[in-house]
């Protein structure tokens, strides 16, 4: 609290962002008597990581491309939309985009490494040729 009190944020809203945090699994608690902190969980901080290493490394590889996508389809019911949105997130760290609602797309034939991590059941998504010409 005292550390988003420093830049303006007041306690209200800080109890209120560390609670949602808390509740989604990105930030774990711990108590010793009166005072409570946070912490990222190792999920929460496996995501930054790859993240992070993403946004470091984009310019650094060759922007040469072979004319494959991945693509991602999938279909996750509306009572299910917290995992829904999970799923989602994930695509987008992972340099996805949607093409449809439930159809991603990335430029790119090789699958992310950490694919079989994902939130969800169907198969693992699938490379697609590129058109013909």
């Amino acid at each position: 609290m005292g550390l988003l009190g420093e830049f303006d944020v007041a306690a209200g809203a800080a109890r209120t962002t560390i609670s949602r945090l808390a509740r989604r699994g990105v930030l774990e608690g711990s108590r010793q008597g009166r005072y409570s902190s946070y912490r990222l969980t190792r999920e929460a901080a496996v995501d930054l990581w790859s993240g992070g290493a993403s946004i470091a490394t984009f310019t650094t590889q060759p922007d040469s491309w072979d004319g494959w996508w991945t693509l991602v389809a999938f279909s996750v019911p509306e009572q299910e939309s917290t995992r829904r949105r999970a799923l989602r997130t994930a695509l987008r760290w992972r340099g996805f985009a949607p093409l449809y609602d439930a159809v991603w797309r990335r430029r790119t034939r090789s699958l992310p490494k950490d694919v079989s991590n994902w939130p969800m059941t169907s198969p693992a998504p699938r490379r697609c040729a590129p058109a013909p010409k």
